[in-house]
């Protein structure tokens, strides 16, 4: 049982995923790590306040499960962009793993996921906890516990058809893929501009949305979730979303392979 355990614990995958984070202690202090960071964080934040932006109208939460796809897929684009700065620093324990190079390109997308796994665990426990300390003040206060009547219908797809559906979820592939991307941009400022950018083109993606599902005219709080489904020219935005998802994942698996084999592309 403990050889098993030990097995599964200590492989070449697992010290893959050590060495991912594994960052070299003096790039951790520099100038340069901390604004990346910053920027990386910046960009994140921007993507999961499009996708909240996208589902509400008015306040309204009703379609919040439609878009958890487009959010996870948030969560891996900055999960991408994180894991890419100690892919990029010089010298890095990653470079000294002793795995071939098509198992490097494997353990990159399966560190990825993972890592998005635990991130969203760790995002879920921080909300309860929250909860329960909200819970909690209020009954200290008041003596009312309010999560007595606490009501879950809210997680269900609401007037939420098959485009919609598949609409969200190819813009969270989309995230996906060009986080990847971006994770192997080796130069600073291409890097830098792209994560921003990424973001800023998102919203205006958006934006032009809006105005075509209300007929050209711009109105913020237009429910894209509860109008994608039944205005017209919807099947052309779908198409243009999944064949844009798609290219940036097929980039993103060129360039990983480019970046553990640069000889052979």
């Amino acid at each position: 049982m403990k050889k098993g355990t030990n097995k599964f614990l200590n492989n070449s995958f697992t010290a893959y995923m050590r060495a991912t984070m594994a960052s070299p202690v003096g790039a951790k202090r520099s100038a340069g790590y901390v604004k990346e960071t910053l920027v990386n964080v910046f960009s994140f934040m921007a993507l999961l306040w499009l996708v909240a932006a996208a589902e509400r109208s008015g306040g309204y939460a009703g379609n919040i499960s439609v878009v958890i796809s487009a959010s996870v897929g948030a969560i891996f684009y900055a999960n991408w962009i994180v894991t890419g700065i100690s892919r990029r620093a010089r010298p890095a324990p990653l470079g000294f793993v002793p795995i071939g190079w098509k198992r490097r390109v494997v353990y990159t997308y399966l560190s990825n996921l993972m890592y998005t796994i635990f991130t969203y665990i760790i995002m879920t426990a921080c909300v309860i906890v929250l909860i329960l300390f909200w819970a909690l003040t209020i009954l200290i206060i008041s003596h009312y516990w309010i999560l007595t009547n606490w009501s879950f219908e809210w997680i269900q797809f609401i007037g939420a058809g098959w485009r919609t559906q598949l609409f969200t979820m190819f813009t969270g592939l989309l995230f996906y893929g060009v986080g990847a991307c971006i994770s192997f941009v080796g130069n600073k400022k291409l890097r830098t501009a792209l994560t921003i950018g990424f973001p800023v083109l998102m919203h205006i993606f958006l934006t032009i949305l809006r105005s075509v599902i209300n007929g050209g005219d711009y109105y913020y709080y237009v429910d894209i979730l509860d109008d994608f489904e039944n205005f017209q020219g919807n099947i052309g935005w779908l198409v243009a979303v999944i064949i844009a998802s798609v290219a940036s994942v097929a980039l993103s698996v060129y360039l990983c392979i480019r970046n553990e084999k640069p000889s052979k592309i």
